[in-house]
């Protein structure tokens, strides 16, 4: 059995053996892993230490969060460094990964107040092909088949919980959707 003191060297280890094309990877993939597995409360917390390592100190006065949120990476980084691990727990939601709803509430306990990204990510998708509504009950229903039924207790959930974008966003979802990166605001 791993043990919390473990996991930070761990992590130092697999980060340097990772691609450094891709510098995220060295703490969202970690992430993913260990929440898939279970063990996301483990991993959650030195994966965020890892993520802000080697970051500037969250900016005072803590700046408004612009409407692009890719803005963040040079506004402010480590805001922008919560979302995608915010973004990528949602993602993996969304493919059926339900130990992800507690890293993610998990995730915004941890995660100090002028870190946090309010953003939703998808609303550029609103009003293309279909109305909020109708991607909201096509949504609904197939998080339905894969939470079997559970489905409003999250939700309530995650509104009790302040994350009511994650909320928005899987309920719209559709596979075609873009999640991560550059392409999820254009």
């Amino acid at each position: 059995m791993l043990s919390a003191q473990a996991v930070p060297a761990l992590l130092t280890r697999l980060s340097q053996s990772l691609p450094s094309t891709i510098p995220q990877s060295r703490y969202l993939l970690p992430l993913l892993v260990s929440t898939t597995l279970g063990k996301g409360s483990l991993f959650l917390p030195s994966c965020l230490s890892l993520a802000y390592k080697d970051l500037p100190a969250t900016p005072s006065p803590v700046p408004t969060e612009p409407f692009d949120p890719r803005e963040d990476e040079r506004l402010h980084p480590r805001r922008w460094v919560s979302r995608l691990m915010k973004e990528s727990l949602v993602s993996s939601i969304l493919i059926g990964v339900p130990k992800a709803i507690e890293t993610l509430l998990e995730l915004e306990e941890l995660v100090e107040e002028g870190n946090k990204s309010k953003s939703y990510v998808r609303r550029d998708l609103e009003g293309r092909e279909s109305t909020f509504e109708q991607r909201s009950t096509a949504g609904r229903e197939g998080l339905g088949t894969v939470y079997q039924g559970n489905i409003e207790e999250i939700f309530t959930k995650f509104r009790e919980g302040g994350l009511e974008d994650v909320r928005k966003s899987t309920k719209p979802f559709r596979p075609d959707s873009p999640l991560l990166g550059s392409g999820s605001c254009s």
